[in-house]
């Protein structure tokens, strides 16, 4: 595989991954950086074992759920860019260990809006 389609591979492989776990994050948790980068790393690093030892049940993966059609770990250079533009900057926390923070769509913050409002509700009833 070339340099520039390895790089490639990275980027989308992190792209997808910081995608799915926005998507199942509680929406305000906050994860430092490198262990956001060590969960990414575990993961796609098990989907590369998958590609390798069976690239066609991984092409119907690729193709039904949407994952990358070549994983590749990315390193922390270029997965904290893409982080960086998927979730906004990292933060600066307690010891100036820098932060992710999971990022709520405006669809969940209306549904959580409405939940608090419904037991508001139910507490004055």
């Amino acid at each position: 595989m070339s340099r520039e389609r390895r790089q490639a591979a990275e980027v989308e492989s992190a792209r997808v991954w910081v995608a799915q776990w926005s998507e199942e994050t509680e929406p305000g948790t906050y994860v430092p950086a490198p262990e956001l980068h060590a969960l990414a790393a575990a993961d796609i690093g098990e989907w590369v074992e998958t590609y390798r030892d069976d690239p066609a049940s991984w092409a119907e993966c690729e193709a039904e759920d949407g994952f990358p059609a070549i994983p590749a770990v990315p390193g922390p250079r270029r997965f904290y860019a893409v982080a960086d533009a998927a979730l906004g900057g990292r933060r600066r926390g307690t010891g100036n260990v820098r932060l992710y923070v999971a990022r709520a769509t405006a669809a969940e913050l209306l549904n959580r809006v409405a939940e608090l409002y419904d037991l508001e509700g139910r507490r004055a009833a």
